[in-house]
């Protein structure tokens, strides 16, 4: 809601807040924003306050939700929003400079709390660095007198550009840095700054990736528990005819599950995956089965059953029921994104690669380790460094070993 409280004063918020604000209008020197007007220089057409005390803990709770795509070394820059109790910026009517220059003011609560601020970003900034030049080291250790001279640059850069980076405190008062046309030219333009940058959206990009696997992975388990809900049983690792051939994967079985009743319908269940009909379906791979870590073949998928002796599936053409897993749903493993090595046509119904005799060769070595999904839907990451026995232990159903993951 916007109302105007005057022909100069604006307010900007949920109706209860408004309500509340409106109610002690008839002692203007009370409440936060008051404190806050009272205490700001007065310049330019418009101002705006922020109280940080209501916001903070929003935009701490915003970030959090993304932590797993944040560079190594930022973990606690969420932190930073619940530091400050004021935020405000002003800006020229007709200039609209307001977030281009970001001349954006945040008062810390106290000295601590600026303190802490100026420790977090001083941290956040130098992991970065540090991040940017392992990874230059690494692309021009070994490219003689030119990797040479490209690593003297990029060390010259690392030791200016932190200063750019790092927010000016007056006191309890921060401001970004202004960067001018000078200093743009000083650090070599907008494209230094990407090349500087790129470890940091290359770790981001790859969080992203992991994270939308798992979703693919946790698809795939509700749609399971749904097919299991409406046939008493899991889906059979493939999909036979009446004398038990192969014909489908359990992928095509599950595709009403995801949304997909569409495709589903056009398939010949009488004819096998690489039938004239059945092929042409194969480029219509849904996006549940596509993996964003790897650059497969059209129609390919990574994500396969836990198929072995003693596994959640074990047999081509067994109906498991949930009973018959002793070890508990969360402690068995139903699938898993798997290596590219392993990747298979999605509506083939081939399950058994050899999984179980060393389950970790077979985990996605782009990322050393691979999304698993559990019985009860639950998707965890396993590094490739997980012990056979441990990972194997995962995978039966009824062997009532100990499992060790490290959870």
């Amino acid at each position: 809601h916007v109302v105007a409280i005057s022909d100069d004063l604006w307010m900007v918020g949920g109706s209860n807040y408004i309500e509340r604000m409106l109610a002690t209008i008839a002692e203007p020197e009370s409440g936060k924003l008051s404190e806050i007007a009272q205490s700001v220089e007065k310049q330019g057409d418009i101002q705006a306050i922020l109280n940080m005390e209501v916001l903070g803990p929003f935009m701490q709770f915003g970030i959090m939700s993304q932590i797993e795509q944040m560079p190594p070394g930022t973990e606690r820059v969420p932190q930073l929003f619940t530091q400050f109790d004021a935020a405000w910026t002003s800006m020229d009517l007709f200039s609209f400079d307001m977030l281009t220059y970001g001349n954006w003011t945040l008062r810390a609560k106290d000295d601590n709390a600026a303190d802490l601020v100026e420790e977090i970003a001083n941290e956040a900034i130098e992991s970065v660095k540090q991040q940017a030049l392992a990874m230059a080291r690494s692309e021009f250790a070994e490219r003689g007198p030119m990797g040479e001279a490209w690593m003297n640059y990029f060390n010259r850069l690392g030791d200016e550009l932190p200063e750019f980076f790092r927010p000016v405190r007056r006191g309890r008062l921060f401001q970004p840095t202004t960067l001018n046309g000078e200093d743009l030219h000083v650090i070599g333009v907008t494209g230094v700054l990407v090349g500087l940058l790129l470890p940091a959206v290359q770790s981001a990009r790859e969080a992203a990736r992991r994270m939308t696997d798992a979703n693919n992975l946790k698809q795939i388990g509700l749609a399971m528990h749904n097919y299991y809900s409406t046939f008493n049983h899991l889906p059979k690792p493939a999909i036979t005819d009446d004398s038990g051939t192969p014909l489908l994967s359990w992928r095509v079985a599950i595709l009403p599950f995801i949304e997909q009743q569409e495709l589903y319908d056009q398939f010949h269940f009488d004819e096998p995956w690489d039938s004239p009909h059945n092929m042409t379906l194969v480029e219509q791979i849904p996006e549940t089965y596509k993996t964003p870590s790897m650059l497969l073949p059209t129609g390919q998928t990574n994500y396969r059953l836990a198929f072995g002796p003693g596994c959640m599936f074990s047999k081509i053409d067994e109906e498991v029921r949930f009973r018959e897993v002793r070890d508990g749903l969360s402690n068995t493993m139903m699938a898993l994104e798997t290596d590219a090595s392993d990747a298979t046509v999605w509506t083939k119904p081939d399950v058994d690669f050899g999984l179980y005799e060393n389950p970790t060769q077979h985990f996605n070595s782009r990322r050393n380790g691979s999304n698993v999904l559990m019985g009860d839907g639950a998707v965890l990451f396993l590094p490739s460094t997980t012990a056979a026995k441990d990972a194997q232990a995962a995978m039966t159903r009824d062997g009532g070993e100990i499992m060790n993951l490290g959870f």
